[in-house]
């Protein structure tokens, strides 16, 4: 996986979290509350556990929240619409992050993808994902991937 971003893409960055900040009166150094732009880009947030009540099975959610699923936040789109599904066992704190890291999906306007392939290996873009995390987090998800038999997918 590479460490090096595309060509002009913190600039690109840097221009849309302005104009984002702008949209919601916010300037560049005011803290940034993340469930408030969801609400402000009309997506949802919720729970894990809630998302039974779109539909999701009570397995599924089960398997999401057991102790070695590791599991986060994840956006599930129908159509043109989003939602944030979190984890509620994680602390605010990892809560927020992994909020923020949604929202950018959405906002950078990236393609969803399947979240598991064949033998219940997360799948994720490394290219899309190396826009998203520092060089730190690429390090660490590269070897939680490798210990457990995955491997990232180069799109």
């Amino acid at each position: 996986m590479a460490d090096q971003l595309r060509r002009g893409f913190k600039a690109e960055a840097e221009r849309l979290s302005i104009e984002v900040r702008r949209e919601i009166s916010l300037d560049a150094r005011s803290p940034l509350d993340c469930v408030a732009l969801c609400k402000a880009l009309g997506v949802p947030v919720v729970s894990v556990p809630e998302v039974v009540d779109s539909g999701a099975s009570l397995n599924s959610v089960r398997v999401l929240l057991s102790p070695t699923a590791k599991f986060s936040a994840l956006t599930v789109a129908a159509g043109t619409k989003r939602l944030i599904a979190y984890n509620p066992k994680h602390p605010a704190g990892r809560r927020a992050n992994s909020l923020a890291h949604e929202i950018s999906h959405i906002l950078l306007e990236h393609p969803l993808l399947p979240a598991l392939g064949e033998g219940g290996c997360r799948l994720w873009n490394s290219v899309l994902e190396q826009e998203l995390i520092g060089r730190r987090e690429r390090c660490w998800y590269r070897a939680r991937a490798h210990s457990n038999g995955c491997t990232p997918t180069a799109q």
